[in-house]
C-alpha cells in the first residue's frame, strides 16, 4: 500500500492506514536473492517472530499503551523483534480488534527522530526511501551525499519500486525532481544509476572484464570520454566491475580509484568512487557511509535511518561485522555517544542487540 503525500512537507504526512481492502501485506524489498556479490550471504538483524500470534501481541501493545504512562521498553521491543510484514499484520489486526489505527496510537505516544523511525518501521521499504528522494530535492539545497548513496547502493529492482513509489506519494517523477536539482555529467551518472545496472545475477562473457579494462586504459582524457565511463560504470553489475577493476590494475599498475581521482573533481569523483567500493565490498561501503552519520557538528539522521532501518531486513549484519573490524567499536556502543532514551533502544535493537544492554 502507498500513500500519497501531496504535501511539500513529507515530514507531515499521515502514517498508513490499516484494515479493510488494505490488510494484505506489502510487497518484499531488497531484491529476491539472498547472497551478495562474492558469494558472500545477507545477514539481517531483524528476522520474523517465530511462534507470531497477532491477537495476542495486540493485546499486549494494547495493555502498553493504556494508562497515563506508557510500556515503552515492551513497545520498542515489539516493533524491533517483528519484520515489517508482521507489523503490517499487527496494525491491522489492531485495526481489526480495537477500531483504532496502531501507528498513530504508538506515534501519539513519542515525537522527533523516534517518530520518523516508527513511522518507517510501518512503512514499505520503497516508501522510506521515496521520501529520503524527496528530503534530498526538495527545498533550497540539494542533499547530493544521500542522492550519491541510494542511486549507487541500490539495485535496480529496488530502485523502480522506489521511482513508483515517488510518484504515488508526491504524484511527481522521481527522475524530473533529481534533474531540476542537479546538472552535467553528475545529473547523467544519477539518472543512469536511477534506471537500474545488470544484476550479479547477469551472465557475462569471461573475456569481457579485461576487455572493458583494456578500453579504460587505453582512454586518453577521461573527462572526453564521459558515455563510455557512464555506460561501463552505471550499467555493467558490480561482480563484472569487480573483476574489471582488477584487470585494469593489472594492465596499468594503477588502481581505478587513482585514474578516477586524477580524471574527475566534486559529485562526480565521489560518484565514481562510490561505484568501486560498492563493487568491491558494499557492505564496507555501508559501514562507512554509517560512521560519516557523525560529522563535527550535529548528527545525521537520515543516514542512521537509511542504513539500519532499510538494511536491518536484509544484510545490516554484515555491515556489523565490517563496521566492528573497521572502527573497533560496536554500534551500540557508538550510536551512545549520540543519541539517547528509547531512540538509542529502538536503534541498537533493530541492529541486533539484545535488550539488556539498556539502561534507561
Amino acid at each position: 500500500m502507498i500513500i500519497q503525500v501531496k504535501d511539500a512537507s513529507s515530514h507531515s504526512s499521515s502514517p498508513p492506514q490499516f484494515g479493510g481492502s488494505h490488510s494484505s501485506s506489502p510487497p518484499q524489498f531488497g531484491g529476491s536473492s539472498p547472497i551478495q556479490p562474492g558469494g558472500q550471504r545477507n545477514i539481517p538483524t531483524v528476522i520474523p517472530e517465530r511462534p507470531f500470534n497477532p491477537t495476542a501481541t495486540c493485546a499486549i501493545l494494547k495493555t502498553a499503551l493504556q494508562g497515563v504512562g506508557r510500556d515503552s521498553e515492551t513497545i520498542m521491543k515489539i516493533l524491533a523483534n517483528h519484520t515489517r510484514d508482521q507489523r503490517y499484520e499487527l496494525a491491522a489486526t489492531y485495526k481489526a480488534l480495537y477500531g483504532k489505527d496502531l501507528v498513530q496510537e504508538i506515534m501519539r505516544e513519542y515525537d522527533g527522530k523516534l517518530q520518523d523511525v516508527i513511522q518507517y518501521l510501518f512503512w514499505p521499504t520503497e516508501q522510506m526511501y521515496a521520501r529520503e528522494f524527496r528530503e534530498a530535492t526538495r527545498g533550497f539545497g540539494t542533499n547530493e551525499e544521500a542522492l550519491i548513496e541510494m542511486c549507487v547502493s541500490l539495485d535496480g529492482q529496488e530502485l523502480r519500486k522506489i521511482s513508483s513509489a515517488y510518484q504515488q506519494m508526491y504524484e511527481k517523477k522521481l527522475e524530473k525532481d533529481i534533474r531540476d536539482d542537479t546538472s552535467g555529467f553528475f545529473q547523467e551518472l544519477l539518472i543512469t544509476l536511477l534506471e537500474g545496472r545488470q544484476p550479479d545475477t547477469a551472465p557475462y562473457p569471461t573475456q569481457v572484464p579485461r576487455n572493458t579494462a583494456e578500453a579504460l586504459k587505453n582512454l586518453n582524457k577521461w573527462d572526453n570520454q564521459k558515455d563510455t565511463i557512464r555506460d561501463i560504470f552505471c550499467k555493467r553489475s558490480f561482480a563484472e566491475l569487480r573483476q574489471t577493476f582488477e584487470e585494469y590494475e593489472k594492465l596499468s599498475g594503477q588502481t581505478i580509484e587513482t585514474a578516477i581521482e586524477n580524471n574527475f573533481k566534486k559529485d562526480v569523483k565521489t560518484t565514481l568512487l562510490a561505484i568501486v567500493k560498492c563493487a568491491r565490498n558494499r557492505n564496507e561501503y555501508f559501514a562507512e557511509t554509517l560512521s560519516k552519520a557523525i560529522p563535527n557538528v550535529g548528527v545525521k539522521h537520515d543516514i542512521l535511518h537509511r542504513i539500519i532501518v532499510g538494511r536491518c531486513e536484509i544484510d545490516l549484519g554484515n555491515i556489523k561485522e565490517v563496521f566492528y573490524s573497521k572502527y573497533n567499536k560496536s554500534i551500540d556502543t557508538w550510536l551512545k555517544h549520540i543519541l539517547e532514551g528509547y531512540y538509542w533502544d529502538l536503534m541498537v535493537q533493530l541492529a541486533g542487540y539484545q535488550p539488556n544492554f539498556f539502561t534507561n
